[in-house]
């Protein structure tokens, strides 16, 4: 009699899934980081005149603004989940996070300056201090931004569940928007710093240095950005 008891115990152990969901327990780690960097090819734009560029810019400072140079950066972000389903209830786990920190650096020349001209390749070597200044800050950055996102993800509840299984692409969702919140959050926070350091290079000083290069600026003498 008691071996046949052990031996219907054994068999109703061996048929349990492996997430205990029948008892509304979802198991869950720390989901796994992939980190790269990436930066785009330089985009040359050249479709404004300097009096646009001047509006756009919005400053009513002496001089017209004949260029522009930076760029964008932030966090390019891909989840994979693992779902454990057992009839209609679900548990949703974070499974891994793809972050690219990326930069897309962009030069604006004003229309005004013929490419080759001394006033073109004056002003395209100041907006190229620029964009070093938007390349090299992100390569400094991203051991910290690594290391920041790694402790989001460490701190962060990476499963939910038990759920009903229609509710999964919901679930998903909701993961995505709260790393994402937090990546956001972290993008602004470190973006002063950048902006400190782009104009920090524009000077008058800077400025008068690059009109002395040339002689046929007409009204687009250089001034601040």
């Amino acid at each position: 009699m008691n071996d046949r008891i052990l031996i219907v115990m054994v068999l109703i152990m061996a048929g349990l899934p492996k997430l205990s969901i029948a008892k509304t327990v979802c198991s869950s780690a720390t989901p796994a980081l992939y980190f790269q960097t990436a930066t785009s090819p330089i985009q040359y734009v050249r479709n404004q005149s300097s009096d646009i560029l001047t509006q756009i810019h919005g400053k009513t400072s002496k001089g017209s603004v004949g260029g522009l140079g930076g760029g964008e950066i932030g966090f390019r972000t891909e989840s994979s989940f693992e779902i454990f389903q057992r009839s209609n209830e679900a548990c949703v786990l974070l499974k891994s996070v793809s972050i690219t920190f990326y930069t897309k650096p962009k030069i604006h020349i004003a229309s005004n300056f013929k490419r080759g001209s001394c006033e073109y390749e004056a002003v395209m070597a100041h907006e190229r201090q620029h964009v070093d200044i938007l390349q090299t800050y992100a390569k400094a950055r991203a051991p910290e931004a690594k290391s920041h996102i790694a402790g989001i993800l460490r701190r962060m509840n990476p499963v939910i569940g038990p759920i009903h299984s229609h509710q999964i692409d919901k679930a998903q969702t909701a993961m995505q928007n709260g790393l994402q919140s937090h990546i956001e959050a972290y993008n602004e926070k470190i973006l002063p710093e950048l902006m400190t350091r782009q104009k920090a290079i524009d000077t008058p000083q800077e400025y008068a240095r690059v009109s002395r290069q040339c002689s046929n600026w007409g009204d687009e003498s250089p001034r601040d950005r």
